[in-house]
């Protein structure tokens, strides 16, 4: 699961909403349509924040992974 710092504690009581007790792509629609136009900016922030955090664990996985020549390169280069 995806950690995502320095959250107000209004940011994160949303956040565990949207992540506990929204299961499908309508009940997400349907709570979102029912926010206020800055909570649901807050919603959107939220929404990227996680796919960006989730995107960089999975590159950070990957890179571990499937770059290991590259990485030995970059080892080599920061030697220097």
């Amino acid at each position: 699961m995806p950690t995502i710092n320095n959250l107000t504690p209004e940011q994160c009581e949303m956040l565990d909403f949207m992540w506990n007790e929204l299961d499908t792509e309508q009940e997400y629609l349907d709570w979102y349509d029912a926010l206020d136009e800055g909570q649901q900016r807050m919603a959107d922030c939220l929404q990227r924040m996680v796919i960006l955090e989730t995107l960089d664990e999975e590159m950070l996985q990957k890179s571990n992974e499937d770059f290991t020549e590259a990485n030995a390169l970059i080892d080599k280069i920061k030697a220097l």
